[in-house]
């Protein structure tokens, strides 16, 4: 399709050119509001400094005119007289006292009628320069000073410069805060005075009246009606701010003493800008426009320049000047966005009449050369057109324009009525005809009628298209695909029942295999158990050293053989799909830190270092299984203690929260002989290990890491490994668990405490500091030196010392006594590393504050040692301690064994032989029932599963239905049995049994759960003996 340069960058160009124009106008608008504000601001400026500037000039006018009519009044000359006179005058008979009283009243009412005046003195221009006559405003209240309190005024500068005037001339002061007795009135009073010399007859100067005006009337008036963003300032004769936005400034003259004159603070710079001088304001450092215009006051013999400034910060007309540009740029946004409407809007007619063009031609095009006969009918139905398809199936149409199309066609009559109908209705219409073509061959045509609503096509009568696909060759194919789909579907069917049958025999086979490793576990465990229990009944008979050493090598064979067994039934369980978790609390710490403890011999004769590092877990307990979290870790930390030789192996696990389940990330980490890269991808594959020569030196069948890969993505996580030759290897990994409660712990229990670790073994120095910030104690890097320091200061409060003692033990010894026999030692605790160099217990022994730390290092470890103070706050949530088996409490009592192989009879009865309790053997369950009916007296039932005549299910149930008596259906009954795939405790249960343990027995473990059984029917009886006795 040919596209027009205007469809292609008329836009663009449009757009462009638009926003240039736009752009040009914007910046001319702005540069022209620049200038108009700062015009307007320059004007206001210069305008309202003026008006100021008048303003304070006409204030101090008038105060000079009314100083003149004060002066002139006649107490003025009528006190001189009587001064001159022995204090009376003889003029107006008039003594000293009454003129003073008279100048003292019109004092009085000149205050009260004038607002601003504070205070009008008449002062003797004798060489003390007396005040005769005091008048002044005292909190809003007009009082004249007694003559006890009047003051000489000699030294001060308004006195010395009116004392210049000649007559009838005034002096106006400086402004400034007003002084009484030498010191700053308080509160500040801003204060400036006019004064008048008053001579007598003779000319001679003999008295100064001085009238102090509140100058804050002047400043306030001035300082009123500033326009927006203008400050004002105002510099007194000495260089000081009378007036000033900042009041922190205001006569600073008069406080501080390294005063800067107001000239250097308010300084004009060689700057100007939009037609404006700069000033920089040092107070508040930044740069503004003003203009200033000094005011002279004083008297023509000692004139005083007084200064107003008026400015205008750059920010303040910055933002007259943005919030102007603001309306012009609203305003020419505005006309951008009705242009380019307008310019989208032209475009876009444009656009369509080119492609309405271009669609009419395209129409005409596709008409003219589709392959499908196309007949274009008016609304009477005849042809107004025929593309050359419809010409060349039929030679009727070639010339036949305006004739209707069932004469052209031959359709049968009911075929015209419905195209005829579709054509008036202007309704979309199929249908498939078989017709005859020029050549009279049959053809097989659809038929469509489809309605023109838009003259788009060349004959702008047309109201419908008839159109006919020839698909004759379609229909004849259609047709043997049928046949050929029929036969097909018999074929598909006979090929399903093959693979169904295939399928059951496939299912046939997997049930065989797990019946086979059901009964191959069984009979394995079986005699397993015989094993194990006559080796456990040996070790409790006095055995000889050799024989000792030959029991533990066959109980250590006998433990391999269990696990090997147990590791094939595990896999088998697995790609059965019929392994399942049993989920319980786990507090994942202490279940770590007892494997550590469990597998740390082999380490030890090594001389390895053991890890765990769980201060990563956010809270100790989560929900999970633990048998198989222990079966994963127990696999991985086997294997890394199983290749290292030397070094360290190291568990590292943390914990987080990941859509509503914890995710616990884990590492483990050993230095040992590490993995060929090549054979990392094979390494959790069932029986397969890194090399063949690694089974011949370690043994092992390959099938540990195949089982924890498994149980990982049970658990839904993933593991991985990554190793290099000869450096070691760590597997890394991560499992789901679910939140568990968990009991409130000390957050940082440590909190407060400093804690120095002396370790030249960096990661077991690594893993006690995080454990050690994770309780909330500070770790210092310190060494011998810093710690002999501290030891010099006593500076021992909450200090724990963390020191190895595997080298040098004897210079740590030595270094230990000096430190534990200073001062205030006692409030240090020390914990020594003793993993190989074990120091003396007499020298432990002598302190109290001095613990053994010894490998495996784990945070129970740790909190054991940190913690076991009575009362002291546990970190961990340790699982609850287990209670010690008394089965004196439940002497007396008897339990039934029912069990086909008499071995595992003799195991039985030698784990209860030293026990008060009476054990009663039996082979089958139809035994068991008899000897039941037979005695009342059993407390707890042993029960093996598979055995002849009836097998420990059916007794189970037959014991539960009352078969053995009433008393007897709520006894404790005991699955003993050698099953152990999936599914089989839920049988056992199913049968009515009360618990299940699985051969070989644990000795211990079956003791417990007697115990416990024997326990809760000991409550039962006496729950049964307390009703009775009600009764």
């Amino acid at each position: 399709m040919t596209v027009t340069w205007f469809e292609r960058y008329g836009l663009i160009v449009m757009l462009a050119v638009l926003t240039t124009l736009f752009a040009g106008v914007g910046y001319y608008a702005y540069v022209l509001v620049q200038s108009s504000e700062a015009s307007n601001a320059k004007q206001t400026i210069n305008s309202q400094l003026a008006m100021r500037v008048d303003d304070v000039q006409q204030h101090f006018e008038y105060g000079r005119s009314q100083v003149r009519f004060l002066a002139n009044t006649p107490p003025n000359r009528g006190i001189i007289r009587a001064l001159d006179n022995q204090g009376f005058d003889e003029q107006d008979k008039t003594s000293l006292s009454q003129w003073r009283d008279r100048l003292a009243t019109i004092f009085r009412s000149y205050i009260q009628e004038h607002g601003d005046v504070l205070q009008i003195r008449y002062i003797l221009a004798d060489k003390n320069y007396s005040e005769l006559v005091r008048v002044e405003l005292v909190d809003d209240e007009i009082v004249r000073t007694p003559q006890s309190q009047l003051q000489a005024k000699g030294g001060r500068d308004y006195i010395s410069h009116s004392m210049q005037l000649q007559s009838q001339q005034t002096y106006v002061s400086d402004i400034n805060l007003n002084h009484e007795f030498g010191r700053v009135q308080e509160p500040y009073q801003p204060t400036y005075r006019i004064t008048q010399l008053i001579h007598d007859e003779q000319g001679q100067p003999r008295a100064i009246l001085v009238v102090n005006y509140d100058a804050n009337v002047l400043i306030n008036s001035i300082a009123q009606g500033l326009a927006q963003g203008l400050e004002l300032i105002g510099i007194g004769a000495q260089q000081q701010f009378f007036a000033h936005p900042d009041t922190r400034w205001l006569f600073a003259n008069e406080f501080n003493a390294t005063f800067v004159p107001a000239q250097q603070q308010f300084v004009r710079t060689n700057k100007q800008e939009l037609g404006m001088p700069v000033y920089l304001d040092k107070l508040s450092a930044q740069h503004v426009y003003a203009q200033q215009q000094s005011i002279t006051v004083g008297s023509p013999q000692t004139p005083i320049a007084l200064s107003l400034a008026l400015y205008l910060s750059k920010e303040s007309l910055a933002m007259a000047i943005d919030r102007r540009w603001q309306v012009w740029l609203g305003v020419l946004i505005i006309l951008y966005v009705i242009l380019l409407l307008s310019a989208l809007t032209y475009h876009h007619f444009v656009i369509r009449q080119l492609t309405l063009s271009r669609t009419i031609r395209e129409y005409h095009t596709i008409f003219q050369r589709t392959a499908m006969p196309v007949l274009l009918l008016n609304s009477k139905g005849a042809v107004c057109s025929a593309n050359p398809a419809a010409e060349q199936l039929f030679n009727s149409v070639n010339g036949s324009e305006n004739q209707h199309f069932a004469t052209l066609l031959g359709f049968e009559e009911r075929q015209c009525k419905q195209i005829q109908a579709a054509i008036d209705k202007r309704e979309h219409l199929d249908m498939e005809l078989g017709i005859s073509n020029a050549d009279g061959e049959e053809r097989q045509v659809n038929v469509s009628v489809l309605p023109v609503y838009e003259q788009k096509l060349p004959t702008s009568s047309a109201v419908a298209a008839l159109l006919l696909y020839d698909h004759t060759t379609e229909f004849n194919l259609r047709r043997q695909l049928q046949s050929m789909n029929a036969s097909l579907e018999t074929k598909v069917a006979e090929r399903t029942e093959q693979l169904e049958a295939t399928r059951k025999e496939a299912e046939q086979a997997n049930e065989a295999k797990s019946l086979f490793v059901a009964n191959m576990s069984h009979e394995l465990r079986t005699p397993m158990n015989g094993v194990f229990g006559m080796l456990n009944l040996i070790k409790k008979e006095p055995l000889s050293e050799q024989q000792n050493h030959y029991l533990q090598l066959a109980q250590a064979s006998a433990t391999n053989l269990t696990g090997l067994i147990n590791s094939v039934l595990d896999i088998s369980k697995i790609e059965a799909g019929k392994m399942e978790l049993e989920v319980q609390s786990v507090n994942l710490e202490v279940v770590l830190s007892e494997l550590l403890q469990s597998n740390s011999i082999r380490p030890k004769e090594k001389g390895l270092l053991l890890l765990l590092d769980s201060s990563g877990l956010t809270q100790p307990t989560f929900l999970g299984d633990v048998t198989r979290i222990r079966q994963i870790f127990t696999n991985l930390l086997g294997n890394a203690i199983k290749f290292t030789d030397n070094g360290h192996v190291l568990i590292k696990v943390q914990s987080r929260l990941q859509e509503g389940q914890y995710r616990i990330d884990f590492v483990v980490e050993d230095s040992g002989v590490g993995i060929e890269p090549s054979k990392l991808k094979d390494l959790f594959n069932s029986f397969t290990q890194a090399d063949n020569s690694i089974t011949r030196k370690y043994g092992g069948t390959g099938l540990g890491l195949a089982i924890t890969k498994q149980l990982v993505q049970l658990m839904g996580g993933e593991i991985r490994v990554e190793s290099e030759l000869g450096k070691g290897s760590r597997f890394i990994g991560h499992i789901m668990l679910s939140s568990a409660e968990n009991r409130a712990v000390m957050a940082e229990p440590l909190a407060g405490s400093r804690a120095v670790i002396i370790d030249e073994v960096a990661i077991r120095k690594q893993v006690i500091t995080n454990h050690l910030r994770q309780w909330g104690a500070e770790v210092i890097d310190a060494d011998w030196h810093d710690v002999d320091e501290l030891a010099a200061s006593g500076d021992f409060h909450q200090l724990l010392l963390f020191v190895d003692a595997t080298k040098q033990g004897r210079e740590v010894q030595a270094h230990l006594h000096t430190l534990l026999h200073a001062q205030h030692s006692e409030k240090l605790k020390v914990i020594v590393n003793c993993s190989q160099y074990q120091m003396n217990t007499a020298f432990a022994e002598q302190y109290d504050n001095v613990e053994c730390l010894l490998p495996p290092i784990s945070a129970v470890v740790l909190a054991h040692i940190l913690f076991s103070a009575e009362g002291a706050e546990q970190p961990l949530c340790d699982s609850p301690p287990v209670t010690a088996l008394d089965f004196h409490s439940v002497s007396g009592a008897k339990v039934l064994v029912v069990d086909d192989n008499a071995i595992n009879q003799v195991v039985v009865t030698g784990v209860f032989k030293d026990l008060p309790i009476t054990l009663v053997s039996c082979g089958d369950g139809k035994q068991a029932l008899d000897i039941l009916n037979a005695d009342p007296h059993f407390d707890v039932i042993l029960m093996d599963c598979q055995m002849p005549v009836m097998d420990g299910y059916s007794a189970s149930l037959a014991i539960r239905r009352g078969d053995a008596g009433e008393h007897y259906t709520g006894i404790a009954i005991i699955a003993m049995t050698a099953n152990a795939m999936a599914g089989d405790r839920e049988r056992c249960l199913q049968a009515g049994m009360s618990d299940y343990i699985t051969k070989p027995v644990d000795a211990d473990q079956l003791l417990e759960k007697v115990y416990y059984w024997l326990s809760v029917a000991n409550v039962k009886k006496r729950t049964q003996i307390d009703v009775k006795s009600e009764k």
